[in-house]
């Protein structure tokens, strides 16, 4: 039985990046800003999957990030640790900018990203 603590690759993290952030997508389906700052379990949740995005991103090894400048990987993690950290919360007027503004953006960038890597993993399997 593997440990669910192992090691996660780097196909596997980007797909928790991904993830989340569609069930992001789904909470946020047809809601309003307004709706959104009144809704404490729903910002509790988007929060929650905006963590997993950024503790995905701390994860994923530096060299890969080096090959892909193009992803703000800081941003992801500075939001991750202002979320964890920041005990008192986080603005809800960010949380639905960064959501409604650089998620989308965000996943459109990494899908194709994670099709090339999860092509070299076939490619190593193959050659192994």
């Amino acid at each position: 039985m593997s440990s669910p603590f192992r090691k996660r690759d780097t196909v596997t993290l980007l797909m928790d990046v991904l993830r989340a952030a569609e069930k992001i997508s789904l909470y946020l389906k047809g809601c309003s800003v307004q709706d959104f700052v009144k809704d404490p379990e729903k910002v509790d949740a988007v929060a929650r999957n905006l963590e997993i995005i950024g503790e995905a991103v701390t994860k994923l090894p530096d060299g890969f990030k080096k090959e892909h400048p193009e992803i703000e990987w800081s941003q992801i993690t500075g939001l991750r640790n202002r979320i964890v950290h920041g005990y008192f919360g986080i603005s809800e007027d960010i949380v639905w900018h960064i959501v409604n503004e650089e998620l989308t953006p965000l996943v459109q960038q990494l899908k194709p990203i994670m099709r090339a890597e999860k092509k070299k993993d076939s490619k190593r399997g193959k050659d192994a």
